[in-house]
């Protein structure tokens, strides 16, 4: 469940930038962040 969400809620993030600025590149952009956090998180977590 905890995994359904965390794809969902930024999903529908990234849905709504799309659609406000009506480019990807926002989009891209925050991927990338919430992408590099997870990565963040995980190296953290090793070390």
């Amino acid at each position: 469940m905890l995994w359904t969400v965390s794809a969902a809620a930024p999903s529908v993030v990234l849905g709504h930038l799309r659609e406000r600025f009506g480019s990807l590149l926002p989009v891209i952009l925050l991927h990338a962040y919430y992408n590099a956090g997870f990565a963040l998180s995980a190296w953290l977590a090793q070390h």
